[in-house]
């Protein structure tokens, strides 16, 4: 026992772990969607991959009748189409498809007539076979803002 408490007692955590002085000079400070689409289900929706390491945005006919998807997957961004039109009034619910390393995406997402729910269903990812998308609607007052953390192991290192 004495030897077990000896043992633990040498080793101790580094102190000179740098403090957190990161400020974003590039990130947005307003929104992109409009006020028109607040209430529909036109508009911005943006969010997060999980289960690699990215973000999302879906452009529903915000500012014209473009229906548009930009992914940042580890690095690397798809640009998503798809060819289901907007209809006034209705749920919004469409194939996202692109193209990463040459291999399809395929991103299913749907959202609610009033801009609620906004989900992806469904996404076929090569080599990103478990990933989850969790998506929330900008509205013109509520800026998304979609953080990726990157921790370097460095400045995490302890003594022992």
């Amino acid at each position: 026992m004495i030897v077990t408490v000896i043992s633990f007692s040498a080793c101790k955590k580094s102190d000179n772990i740098p403090a957190a002085t990161y400020s974003c000079t590039t990130c947005k400070t307003t929104p992109d969607a409009l006020a028109a689409n607040d209430a529909s289900s036109k508009g911005i929706y943006k969010g997060l991959v999980i289960g690699s390491s990215g973000t999302i945005i879906f452009n529903i006919a915000d500012n014209n009748t473009a229906i548009t998807a930009i992914m940042v997957i580890d690095g690397i961004t798809v640009n998503l189409a798809s060819t289901v039109t907007w209809v006034a009034g209705q749920a919004y619910v469409a194939d996202f498809t692109g193209t990463l390393n040459g291999s399809v995406v395929t991103i299913h997402f749907s959202v609610g007539p009033s801009g609620s729910t906004p989900t992806v269903t469904s996404s076929t990812i090569l080599g990103h076979p478990n990933v989850s998308l969790n998506i929330i609607k900008e509205t013109s007052a509520g800026l998304v803002e979609c953080f990726e953390a990157h921790i370097h192991l460095q400045s995490l290192k302890q003594e022992y």
